[in-house]
Formats: structure tokens, C-alpha cells, sequence
């Protein structure tokens, strides 16, 4: 008797074994699943929407403007909060920006350093995402002192 009661509670329990939740298991996603113990690859980060190929002009303090060009945002591969800004005008360097968690339509271009070439300078800035339209307004400072402010305003293609 002992031993069919001992089967039968077994296969009651056995029965009885939760599945695992699945989601999206990563903090840093928007659609992070507090309950998810299980990831199922389903996690969209913040810096998603700006990923692609933008096609723009830019303008500044001394010239109206420069014929179109083109360039990418990528994410980085070290850090969530972070694009790439691939082939960036002027210099066609790769810039980085931050994210705003503050304000999700915004991102930050650090103080960084580009070489164009011609000179070296240091870059800093904002942008804001818009549908399916950037606007990065960037502070360029030359060796000898000088600051160039320009606007990039992009559409993505």
C-alpha cells in the first residue's frame, strides 16, 4: 500500500512542475519582464528606434549648406545606452552618442576627439529623434580655439 501511495504522489507532483516564464529577462530593455526567468530573445532597447541609414544635409555658421550625404547609426557592442554614428559629415569619422533616459527622443554626443585630415578638433552635441527624422546639433572646436556650430538634419532611407 505504502508503495502505491508513494507512486501516485509522485506522478502528482511530477504533474504538478511549473513551466518557466518567458521574456524579456534584461533590465536594461523597455520591455523588460521582472517576472521572466527564462529569456526568449524578444528584448527592444531604447536605442533601437535610431538604428538605420539617414540620408541629410548639413548647415553651419559659415556655410549655408554642403551637398547631401549619407550615415549610420549602429549600436555599441559594449554598451546599451550607446550609438555609433557611422561616417559622420565633415569628417566622416565614427562618433558616439549616449542615450537620454531622461527624455527618450534625445541623445547626447559627448566631448570627443575626430581627426579630419586637416585638423584635429573636439565634438560635442545633441540630437533629436523625430518619427522617422534626426537633427544633431554639434559644437566643433579646432586647434586654434575656434568653434564651429552645425545642425545635420537626416531622414532615414
Amino acid at each position: 500500500m505504502n508503495l502505491v501511495f508513494f507512486v501516485l504522489s509522485m506522478l502528482f507532483f511530477s504533474a504538478c512542475k511549473k513551466e518557466k516564464v518567458k521574456g524579456c529577462n534584461d533590465s536594461t530593455a523597455i520591455n523588460f519582464n521582472v517576472e521572466a526567468e527564462e529569456n526568449d530573445g524578444t528584448c527592444n532597447y531604447l536605442r533601437d528606434k535610431y538604428l538605420g541609414q539617414f540620408e541629410g544635409i548639413k548647415t553651419c555658421q559659415i556655410y549655408a549648406s554642403e551637398p547631401e550625404f549619407s550615415f549610420s547609426i549602429s549600436p555599441s557592442a559594449e554598451n546599451s545606452g550607446r550609438l555609433i554614428i557611422n561616417e559622420f559629415p565633415e569628417s566622416g569619422a565614427s562618433l558616439y552618442a549616449n542615450l537620454d533616459f531622461s527624455d527618450s527622443d534625445q541623445i547626447i554626443l559627448p566631448n570627443q576627439t575626430i581627426e579630419n585630415g586637416l585638423d584635429v578638433s573636439e565634438v560635442s552635441g545633441i540630437g533629436r529623434l523625430s518619427s522617422d527624422s534626426i537633427s544633431i546639433t554639434y559644437y566643433r572646436t579646432i586647434e586654434s580655439g575656434s568653434v564651429d556650430t552645425s545642425i545635420v538634419r537626416a531622414k532615414r532611407m
